[in-house]
């Protein structure tokens, strides 16, 4: 009883840093067609839409979560980062075609782009009605 509680637990935990939880007992393969850790090793899958990734790692799981809060408050901000391996599908922005992280701002009728997450600030600083 007191393992079966645990288990629970974990899953719990895991679901608020937005993963789930699979143990080797469990199934994944109704919702992760193709999981190389289906049921062979306890793993956590990315619950984020388009998001794909798996860890079996606690700490990966954390590092990853961490990814996702700050893509959220960039969002939260206004913006939209691009990384290096995203392309932006927009012709006319700076970047378009580089291999670099960037950002565009999301706000209706802005073009502006940059490269530095510091600018973000800057820009904020000097169009805080945009």
């Amino acid at each position: 009883m007191i393992r079966h509680f645990k288990w629970h637990k974990k899953r719990d935990d895991s679901l608020q840093h937005g993963f789930m939880r699979y143990s080797p007992m469990d199934d994944c393969s109704d919702r992760f067609r193709g999981c190389s850790h289906n049921r062979k090793q306890t793993h956590y899958h990315c619950l984020k839409e388009s998001c794909d990734r798996v860890y079996i790692s606690t700490s990966d799981v954390q590092m990853h979560a961490n990814y996702h809060r700050k893509d959220t408050a960039i969002i939260q901000e206004g913006f939209q980062r691009f990384r290096a391996t995203e392309n932006c599908a927009t012709a006319s922005c700076l970047f378009f075609g580089q291999r670099t992280t960037h950002f565009h701002c999301r706000r209706s009728g802005c073009s502006f782009t940059f490269k530095n997450k510091a600018d973000m600030g800057n820009f904020q600083k000097y169009f805080p009605k945009l």
